[in-house]
Parts: structure tokens; sequence; C-alpha cells
């Protein structure tokens, strides 16, 4: 099959359609390296909502970093009927929603991946919403159908981005208004008619709660009507629905809940709390995009390796209250880890206008070996992202002294400016290929008075 383009191109195609949906069929490309996707039938308005996407609402525009995490189209299909060119994924990525069902997994334990990769899935598809959104566009149907990952790995991919909806303005509408599960009770309520960027960070939620802790955050034990299973959905979903783990409310927990959301830190919880208790019913308590990638983030950097090797997450959070009690225990596969010394940095950022002050911003970084530090984590509200230097600052070392005892050390790669004291002593420079020890209620400062993030060391001894 040849289909013409609209800038008058022609593009070979495989005859077959490999997969066909409610809006249109794809096919193949002949060198495989595209799709094509014609649809149906082509409203009046989708020819001038296709330039917008490719044009002034085009949320890649060749940038290859953004084309790694949006479907995005390249093209206009004009002839045998309308339809777009879009990229093709890796072969190696599958719908986000086969990786987050338990009763695959049972029989299919390989692909749940790891935490570290789940993480990552989760963190770019809210930095593709975050885009998104900064462009003033709403996918319309953020969905575990419409993510192709990898868990391994954590790559992401936002697909059908030609359904975007632009709110407020007529020039792109929805085609749908999203899928069972993923919707925002407005919409299932039908109190709201159009998916809005206020749904969609209802739908993002999910999607983070689902692959995090692999099971629905509103499909608990209540049963809504027993008489009428779609009306029952419903209800689960729209008007009537409630959090598993709501904090006051048991009426929806389930019989069995080997952990809870709290696992995924503090942070991570608060926004967990704010998209399913009070943003359950107040679109505008809902955390934003850049709110779950900046927590997510930060829960990374708290991540310890687990030393079961059977772990089927293979790492967990440090939590604040293990640390504390020094008693820390794999909440996946249960492992205790007694006689582990984990070295944890507490950062503090310095205070706008007040020259030499630092301030405990609540965020830690967990060493373990070879693990790095690098530019987003000494700058003052900088996170990892598309432009960020990847290079390595320093790097945790463990090693045993002569009387066989463990020790950590930091050891500077390239930080010019890289300090530490002692309580009540002075700065000492630790200099590029040094290493200082890391001692409880040792200070280290990564940068000139006032530039850069300051940390407090603490030690994990685990009992």
């Amino acid at each position: 099959m040849i289909v013409s383009l609209a800038s008058g191109e022609k593009v070979n195609c495989v005859d077959r359609e490999i997969a066909s949906g409610a809006d249109g069929a794809v096919y193949q490309t002949q060198d495989g390296t595209q799709l094509v996707k014609l649809y149906h039938n082509a409203e009046p308005w989708r020819l001038a909502t296709l330039d917008a996407i490719l044009g002034r609402f085009n949320a890649v525009s060749g940038d290859p970093y953004w084309a790694q995490l949006l479907c995005w189209p390249t093209a206009i299909v004009t002839s045998p009927r309308i339809g777009i060119v879009i990229p093709r994924a890796d072969t190696d990525m599958r719908k986000l929603d086969c990786f987050n069902v338990v009763r695959w997994l049972k029989y299919h334990p390989e692909d749940v991946g790891n935490l570290q990769g789940r993480l990552g899935i989760t963190i770019k598809v809210a930095r593709a919403v975050r885009r998104l959104h900064f462009k003033g566009l709403c996918h319309s149907d953020l969905s575990g159908n419409n993510v192709l990952a990898n868990p391994h790995d954590g790559r992401a991919y936002v697909i059908d981005c030609d359904g975007l909806v632009v709110p407020g303005q007529s020039i792109a509408r929805p085609v749908v208004d999203g899928t069972s599960g993923w919707m925002a009770p407005e919409l299932v309520a039908q109190e709201v008619t159009d998916p809005s960027v206020d749904t969609e960070k209802h739908a993002l939620s999910v999607l983070i709660y689902e692959t995090l802790l692999l099971r629905h955050p509103l499909r608990g034990r209540k049963v809504f009507d027993p008489r009428d299973h779609d009306r029952d959905e419903s209800l689960r979903m729209g008007r009537q629905a409630t959090f598993i783990e709501h904090p006051t409310d048991r009426s929806n927990r389930p019989q069995r809940l080997p952990y809870g959301y709290h696992l995924l830190g503090s942070a991570v919880g608060r926004l967990i709390e704010r998209a399913f208790v009070m943003g359950l019913r107040n679109p505008r308590e809902r955390p934003t995009p850049a709110e779950w990638e900046r927590d997510l983030c930060r829960l990374v950097d708290t991540l310890v390796p687990c030393i079961n090797p059977a772990c089927s997450f293979g790492s967990f959070p440090l939590s604040e209250l293990g640390a504390e009690q020094r008693r820390v225990t794999c909440p996946w596969c249960g492992t205790a880890m007694p006689g582990l010394t984990l070295p944890v940095l507490h950062w503090q950022s310095p205070v706008p206008g007040q020259a030499g002050v630092y301030r405990s911003d609540g965020t830690r970084h967990v060493g373990w070996q070879d693990h790095t530090i690098h530019v987003w984590h000494i700058e003052p509200h900088a996170l990892p992202g598309p432009d960020s230097d990847p290079q390595v600052l320093a790097t945790f070392q463990r090693y045993r002294d002569a009387l066989g005892v463990a020790r950590w050390l930091l050891v500077n790669g390239c930080l010019p400016h890289f300090e530490a004291a002692d309580p009540g002593g002075g700065w000492k420079l630790v200099g590029p290929g040094q290493a200082v020890e890391l001692k409880r209620g040792r200070k280290l400062r990564f940068g000139p008075l006032g530039t850069a993030r300051d940390a407090t060391v603490d030690l994990v001894e685990v009992v």
C-alpha cells in the first residue's frame, strides 16, 4: 500500500494492518521504522487539529530527548484517507498495563523488572505530561494502555499523541473521555464533560501508584452495587470512589495489604494523600506532574539494594523510621539486613538573602558502594533532566581498615571546591582525587559558601 503525505511524499506500507481501534487502523512502513495510522472516519476538524499538533503545539519540535518520551506525529497522511505518520517504539517496550497486572506477574516474575526501573518509568511519564501541560495541552487518554515501557531500564514512551486536547479551545477536541480505571471521578460521574489538565493529574497519579505498588488505588473490597457490575464499576471509579488506603475510612481497604504507600517515603506519601484523599473530590488539590517528578527523583536517592538476590524489586527506599530505629527490612521480600552500615547525607540548602545560613530541605542521599553524586544533587532545587550534566562529581566507597572495621569514604572526583568539618572544628579542603571519611555528624560542603548545598553525615548501623 502506498500512502500520500501532505508534503507530497509517498510512503510504502505493508498492506496488512498490525492494530486497529475505534479511532483508526495502524500499518507498518516497509522499512519498519515508522507506523501509519489511518482514521476510519476523519472528523471535519481533524486536519486543523493535526496541523496544530505538528505546528504551534508541537511538544517535541525535533528535540531528540522529548522524541524519546512522546510518540509525536511527524507527518499528515492525505491518501488513501486522512491519517498520520508516527515513529515506531523499540521492540522491547510493551504497554505499561502489562507490567502492573498481579495475576500476570505471578507467572511471569521477570516482568516485575526492578524498583529503580519502575521509578524511572514514573519519572519519565510525569516529565512527559509536564511537557504537555507546559505547551497548553492534555493527553485526554493517559492510561496504562497508552504508555509503552520497560521496567528493567526505566524507559517510557507516551503514545496516541494525536488525540491531544487544547483545553479551552476548539482547535483540538477530545475524541474520548479516557479509559476506565484512569478517568477522574468527575469524568466518570459526568460532572464534567471534557478531559482537562485537572482530570489528567488524576490519571497520572493512578499510573504512578499502580506502577510502584502493583495495585489500583480505588479497587478495594467494597461492593457498591452487587446486582449491576457496570453500575458498581461506575460508582467505584466515580461518585463513591474511595482510596483503598484512606487514613480514616477503611471501608474499601483490601483484606490483605502487604505494604502501605508510606514505604515510598514521606514526600511521595504526601502526594499520594493529596491525589486520593484531598484531591479525589477536589481536583485543584491534585499533585502536578512537576511535583511528582521532583519527589520521585528524590526518592531514587534513598534506594538501598536488597541483599536477597531473589528479591523481586531488587531495592527499596530507606524509610525515615527504619533509619531512626536502626532496623532495616526489605518491604518486598521481608529480608532483614542486620549488621549493615549505610552512610546517609542529609541535605541543607542555603537560605536566600541570609549569607552563610543553611536550612534542611528534608531530602536525603543514601550511599552504597560506587553510588555517585552529580550536579543535580549539589545545586539547590535542581533535578536530573534532559539538560543535566551526567559527569560524576563524587563516589561512595566502602573499605575495611586494619582491624576489619567497615568504613565509608566519599571520593572527590572533580569537585573544584569540596570541604569537610567536624562539629566545632574548622573546614578542611578535600581536593580532586582525595577522599573524606564519612563519620556521624561530619559536615560536607560541595561549593563556595552559599552557592551549593551542604550535607550532614549520618551512619545508619542496622541492628
